[in-house]
């Protein structure tokens, strides 16, 4: 039920944009727009001090009288303890992806809900969308799978339809196609392995009908989707960074250009040996209360890391590069040896619209392939060298091209799946042998 009210015009209305309080978020996220460095600063320090009140409820945290006197905060810290983190009584439910197979399971705050909508309305607004008509592209279940006679979508509320990414295919295309045509929106929202998939079917047909604006979140943005976006659709693409978790997010309107939102997660970049892990405190949620979170995302800071440049990327003041992966992307053999480094196995593969890494067993790893023009044998070269740069000869390597990428089950396709033990639904096998002798 609180499902199927969630996805309502009406929650919308009073659950998301309530008129005073959204009202009020959007004139204080406008506002920071015209903030110097410090007068952000002064910003976070207040929005901390009250964080911090929070938490002082909570038995989980310690005392301390400076948020860096806090230890960073690990998920298997928090996985089955997620409520001693929580405040009473307070929050809706919510939960992370699960790409790991351990969801967290965690709750918002309604101040969180509010200011997050209307941040994103924001950010759609400065990149010239208009948010009041988008369409969804994304792994929501419209019909069966195997349903394969259109529609592949469904309103949910004024101005908003929701377009399954699991039908999305070559032959189902020219309906996608046609849906967008008539529709035309105003921003097309989409995890961006699913917006992939279809610039490269319009790709294929030549170019795809007009968007107004493209908003991806939830996954790594491949490098040159946006290029490509802008010549198949003539849409600039917005992409958001952030988590289920809410403790940051970012935006980016140019490629190698992320800017923090400073006025809604405190951020740290705490540097490890597989790279500098993002770690956030939430400035919104006061019913999850998180403090010094490690996302287990990497940001790319570039050469200049030096404690004035940070501060200011903290701020939103000056740009960070992006993310270099997920610390949760990593192969792992029998003696505890984990391979990380897996983005680079996707780099320069020719004919290939995605590549992912699938570990189907403790000295085994498949690579699921799916084809784009000028597929041959190279592509499976280049793939294997690349991904033999990382894994040792012990490991085995199966290959397998696709029609699609694997999903998972609520639609995301990130780069690595550990699907050791797992019950692979009949859905999530849509993937076909390979047939290319050219390839094999």
């Amino acid at each position: 039920m609180l499902h199927v009210l969630r996805r309502s015009a009406l929650f919308d209305r009073l659950a998301r944009r309530p008129p005073v309080l959204y009202g009020r978020a959007r004139r204080a996220i406008e506002a920071v727009e015209a903030m110097d460095a410090g007068q952000r600063e002064d910003m976070q320090d207040r929005l901390l001090r009250r964080v911090q009140a929070n938490a002082r409820e909570l038995a989980a945290y310690p005392a301390a009288e400076t948020l860096a006197q806090l230890p960073v905060l690990e998920k298997s810290d928090m996985r089955g303890r997620e409520a001693h983190y929580a405040r009473r009584g307070v929050g809706a439910p919510a939960a992370t992806g699960g790409t790991t197979g351990q969801p967290l399971r965690l709750r918002r705050s309604p101040g969180q809900i509010v200011f997050e909508q209307a941040m994103v309305d924001h950010l759609v607004a400065l990149a010239g969308g208009v948010a009041n008509r988008s369409v969804t592209l994304r792994g929501d279940v419209i019909k069966p799978v195997d349903e394969t006679a259109p529609p592949f979508w469904r309103a949910v509320g004024p101005g908003r339809t929701l377009l399954s990414a699991h039908h999305l295919s070559r032959a189902n295309y020219p309906a996608y196609a046609a849906f967008l045509e008539r529709e035309r929106p105003g921003v097309l929202h989409a995890y961006p392995s699913a917006l992939d998939q279809l610039t490269r079917l319009a790709e294929e047909a030549g170019g795809g009908p007009p968007i107004g604006l493209v908003f991806t979140s939830s996954e790594q943005l491949p490098s040159g989707l946006r290029a490509r976006v802008k010549r198949a659709f003539g849409a600039d693409l917005l992409d958001f960074y952030g988590q289920a978790e809410r403790v940051c997010a970012a935006w980016s309107l140019n490629d190698g250009e992320y800017w923090v939102r400073p006025d809604y997660g405190f951020v740290e970049f705490a540097a490890a040996e597989d790279g500098a892990h993002i770690v956030g405190t939430s400035l919104r949620n006061r019913a999850q209360i998180l403090l010094r979170y490690d996302t287990g995302d990497l940001a790319d800071l570039g050469p200049d890391t030096s404690a004035e440049r940070l501060r200011l990327v903290r701020l939103g003041v000056a740009p960070f590069a992006g993310l270099t992966g997920r610390q949760s992307e990593y192969v792992e053999l029998p003696d505890g040896t984990r391979i990380i480094g897996l983005n680079h196995v996707p780099r320069g593969v020719p004919g290939a619209a995605s590549v992912q890494v699938l570990q189907v067993g403790p000295n085994r790893v498949r690579l699921h392939v799916t084809q784009a023009e000028g597929f041959c044998a190279a592509t499976r070269a280049v793939a294997l060298s690349n991904l033999r740069q990382k894994l040792p000869a012990s490991v085995g390597v199966e290959w397998l091209v696709a029609d699609a990428p694997f999903r998972l089950p609520n639609g995301k396709a990130p780069l690595f799946v550990d699907v050791r033990g797992r019950q692979i639904e009949p859905a999530q096998l849509i993937s076909e042998p390979e047939r290319h002798p050219a390839a094999a």
